[in-house]
């Protein structure tokens, strides 16, 4: 009986400790960018500090209603960093499972510098082309993954002679805009009878932003030639490429200007 007795507490005293356990664990998620700690879930509230983009915070709790700030639509969370407790705006808050927080908010900073466009084209010397930068994630959630990709079809006469798809495994901030460093080898268009494409860890191309068209700043030379048409990668550097933005815009909701919620 006194054995009996004795399981019964050690079982009781196990069953408090998983309920203590449950309600200890840390509910962390980080900034995106630098963002206000308020002392009410409102952008009018007082200001406690300001977060730099990175910190992990601890949520301990949100708002019922969420709020419409910029183009993002989020709670406010209640949060807690060392010995201050307020609230975040939840619209540049990514929950921490481990990723790699630089990279990741190197890659949301990249999807603001490109604005609201991810479609350019122009034609050069009578040949139309296009670029394409895709990122085909779901979520923010997956923005550090190997989910972003730049495209380039050229189009002479309507007919596509080069198709190339690539990876980007680095994304590098310089001077002038963003250099592109791929992530694996290229999915090889299927018109393509010559190519010189790019290995992993090679460079893609450098490439500015300035009222949402496109430049090449640098770009690896790529060379393609069917039915007597050719294409030299080289020539996308001559002039800047108009933006072509559509509603649906996959990277729409990345785009916000202001920082400092």
């Amino acid at each position: 009986m006194k054995n009996k007795i004795i399981k019964i507490f050690i079982m009781i005293f196990f069953m408090i400790s998983i309920v203590e356990a449950a309600n200890n664990e840390k509910n962390e998620y980080f900034c995106l960018v630098n963002l206000t700690l308020r002392e009410k879930p409102s952008i009018n509230s007082k200001s406690i500090t300001v977060l730099k983009a990175g910190t992990i915070v601890n949520v301990t709790g949100k708002n019922k209603n969420k709020e419409k700030i910029d183009n993002l639509e989020g709670y406010w969370f209640k949060t807690k960093i060392n010995t201050k407790e307020g609230w975040l705006y939840g619209g540049y808050l990514i929950k921490h499972r481990n990723q790699n927080i630089e990279e990741f908010i190197k890659r949301f900073e990249f999807f603001r510098y490109l604005g609201n466009c991810q479609h350019w084209s122009r034609t050069i010397k009578g040949v139309r082309c296009e670029i394409h930068i895709w990122y085909s994630g779901d979520t923010t959630e997956d923005l550090d993954k190997n989910k972003l990709t730049i495209t380039f079809n050229i189009w002479p006469d309507y007919y596509c002679i080069f198709s190339e798809n690539f990876r980007i495994k680095t994304i590098n901030k310089v001077n002038n805009g963003y250099s592109l460093i791929a992530a694996g080898e290229s999915d090889k268009g299927k018109l393509i009878k010559k190519g010189k494409y790019v290995s992993e860890g090679d460079f893609i191309a450098m490439i500015g932003i300035k009222d949402e068209n496109l430049y090449f700043l640098d770009i690896k030379e790529m060379k393609a030639e069917e039915d007597g048409k050719t294409f030299n990668s080289l020539l996308l550097k001559e002039d800047f490429f108009y933006s072509q933005c559509f509603e649906d815009n996959s990277v729409k909701h990345f785009i916000q200007k202001k920082e400092n919620k």
